[in-house]
């Protein structure tokens, strides 16, 4: 069992205090189904969950398709800080560093070019036990599904702590907003596909492997992705 790291008790907090209020909405009126969820939980270590992102919503949805007390809770993912989202009027009072650091999102900071060190707390995080929920193309709603572009710290993180890979998939959450869930216009489904191991990523030591190799790496991830997402998409 992971040791409780005091960074992680808001976060837990949090996700605890929320699933019981988010998950009956998500179930009941999103139509929520989990496919494959026995996949993630017959593996014992710590995992990287890398979905496609059409929604902001979406940490919240992989959250709520887990188990209310799971032992891979809290689920942490990555933040931009707000200056990169660039929130305007109620949205950047709201939408702060320190919210997102309370959900379970720790802030890669921008414009490093530097993945050791924009993913340095991120690293902490696998290698203290738990699970990372990755979204390499983030900001995909605004793109037509995988033209959006993909980032390459899904790969690093992978390679740095050797923690394997879920292909996961995320339908039904484009365009969800909390008024059009409740009138049943969504049915919202995450699916839990193949574990791809670091070895699979082909990657050499750490100090030879190029930004670009780490982007292909990730692109590489994502085209699995994608294709099951179509698979359950013409189900």
């Amino acid at each position: 069992m992971k040791r409780l790291r005091s960074y992680a008790l808001i976060p837990l907090l949090v996700q605890t205090l929320l699933w019981p209020i988010l998950a009956p909405l998500l179930y009941i009126f999103g139509k929520l189904t989990v496919e494959n969820y026995k996949l993630l939980s017959s593996i014992k270590e710590s995992v990287i969950i890398v979905a496609n992102h059409p929604n902001q919503i979406d940490p919240f949805v992989v959250r709520a398709a887990l188990p209310w007390i799971s032992r891979r809770s809290p689920l942490f993912w990555l933040s931009r800080d707000r200056k990169t989202y660039g929130w305007t009027g109620w949205r950047k009072y709201i939408f702060t560093d320190s919210l997102f650091l309370a959900c379970g999102a720790p802030i890669a900071p921008s414009g490093l070019k530097d993945y050791s060190k924009a993913l340095k707390t991120h690293v902490r995080v696998v290698y203290d036990g738990y699970d990372f929920n990755f979204f390499p193309q983030a900001g995909e709603e605004k793109y037509h599904g995988n033209d959006a572009p993909v980032h390459g710290g899904v790969a690093y993180l992978a390679h740095a702590t050797g923690a394997p890979i879920v292909i996961t998939a995320i339908l039904g959450t484009k365009g969800l907003t909390v008024p059009r869930m409740l009138i049943g216009k969504h049915q919202i489904k995450i699916v839990f596909g193949e574990v791809i191991t670091t070895e699979s990523l082909n990657l050499l030591s750490d100090s030879e492997v190029t930004v670009e190799e780490y982007k292909a790496a990730a692109r590489a991830i994502m085209k699995r992705v994608h294709e099951l997402k179509s698979k359950y998409e013409n189900t």
